[in-house]
């Protein structure tokens, strides 16, 4: 029988030391819980800060590339309308010039004719 009770021994601590167990976990759950520190507001605020800084930044340089795009845009628009017109120019001005020959030989022909 002895060799039972060496067996059972181990059990039958851990049964008498359970209850102990659920003393001390009923006593230390009632106890109130530390309160957290008061600093959740300034996280929250610096949270904030912090991401409104990062989008407003990211918005901003999408915003500025977008600009500069269209700047470029407009700006090659503009150079080709003046490659334009000052080809139209030079044709116009072509024109005028066998205008003004033809002119001045009609007049050669009709005074010379007379």
């Amino acid at each position: 029988m002895s060799t039972t009770l060496t067996l059972l021994r181990p059990l039958l601590r851990r049964s008498a030391a359970a209850p102990r167990l659920l003393i001390r976990n009923q006593s230390t759950t009632a106890a109130p819980l530390p309160a957290k520190p008061a600093g959740g507001l300034k996280r929250t605020l610096y949270g904030f800060l912090a991401g409104s800084t990062l989008s407003g930044t990211a918005a901003y340089v999408y915003l500025l590339e977008e600009f500069r795009k269209g700047s470029e845009i407009v700006s090659e628009d503009v150079d080709a309308l003046r490659a334009s017109v000052l080809r139209i120019e030079s044709y116009v001005r072509s024109v005028e010039d066998k205008i003004a020959e033809e002119q001045a030989a009609r007049k050669r022909a009709g005074a010379g004719g007379k």
